[in-house]
């Protein structure tokens, strides 16, 4: 999976818990939250933080993932060039 996907996800967290709860979060998956939005990582890696949050707020994983799949779709494509003839 791209890093830019990891990337997004902690900019998500921060933004709506801030940046003390992004950091518990990744403390508790064990997780050292360094990624380049160009590098390839294990999606499993993902998948540790987002049950963390997802305990840490009582928001179901599943809930959790939609949430993060829904905010980071519109902002991938936002980053599209326009195409007037789509």
């Amino acid at each position: 999976m791209k890093g830019i996907v990891f990337t997004k996800f902690m900019e998500l967290v921060e933004q709506q818990f801030g940046l003390e709860e992004l950091g518990a979060v990744l403390s508790q998956a064990e997780d050292n939250g360094v990624y380049t939005t160009v590098g390839s990582y294990d999606h499993r890696n993902l998948v540790k933080p987002i049950v963390q949050l997802s305990q840490r707020t009582g928001i179901s994983p599943q809930q959790r993932q939609r949430i993060f799949g829904q905010s980071v779709f519109h902002n991938l494509y936002r980053t599209l060039p326009s195409n007037s003839s789509l």
